[in-house]
């Protein structure tokens, strides 16, 4: 009966080490080519600061699902309200799907797309909301048994709804940007 009990209870221990591990949660940082665009018209595509959170649930060896918080510096806001006429940014929350199809390889598709935002602080400027998204395509490798970096390249875009009141009326602003990020995934 004692062999019964102990042989029982190593596979739910076994379960529970694999379900420990199917959570995961990471920061990516790097640069985006952004383009922002509005009333027709096109900025120049710099490089800008970008910075992401994110984490999520691996159900299997090929799929992790989750949520990423993730954005384009544009212009620094002012520190500690130092100056608050200043800062200019792109946020975003999206739902994000990680495929990888290799269990010999460790590549993977990146895809993620929900709400948007554009925040403006300067004065004749107005902030704006919307959907985005973006896909890619990633490398990971395992640094520990529960640490491991990728690199990732995306392709990501969005637009914003209108803004139109008595002060100004700004249509048709959207964004598409490139990306490389490096990312640290704790699993």
């Amino acid at each position: 009966m004692l062999y019964s009990i102990t042989s029982f209870s190593q596979p739910a221990t076994a379960q529970h080490n694999s379900a420990e591990k199917r959570f995961y949660v990471g920061l990516n940082a790097g640069t985006g080519l952004l383009l922002l665009s509005k009333n027709d018209l096109n900025t120049s595509r710099d490089a800008r600061f970008s910075l992401g959170f994110f984490g999520g649930y691996k159900p299997n060896r090929w799929l992790r699902t989750g949520i990423i918080l993730n954005g384009w510096l544009i212009e620094a806001f002012g520190a500690f309200g130092s100056n608050p006429e200043k800062g200019v940014s792109i946020s975003n929350v999206y739902g994000q799907l990680q495929i990888f199809p290799f269990a010999e390889f460790p590549i993977f598709a990146n895809i993620s797309g929900g709400y948007s935002s554009y925040t403006n602080h300067h004065p004749d400027e107005f902030n704006a909301h919307g959907s985005g998204g973006l896909f890619g395509l990633g490398y990971e490798k395992d640094l520990s048994k529960r640490l491991a970096a990728s690199f990732v390249v995306n392709y990501g875009f969005g637009r914003f709804k209108d803004v139109e009141n008595v002060a100004a009326v700004v249509k048709n602003q959207h964004y598409d940007v490139i990306e490389f990020l490096v990312a640290i995934v704790y699993h």
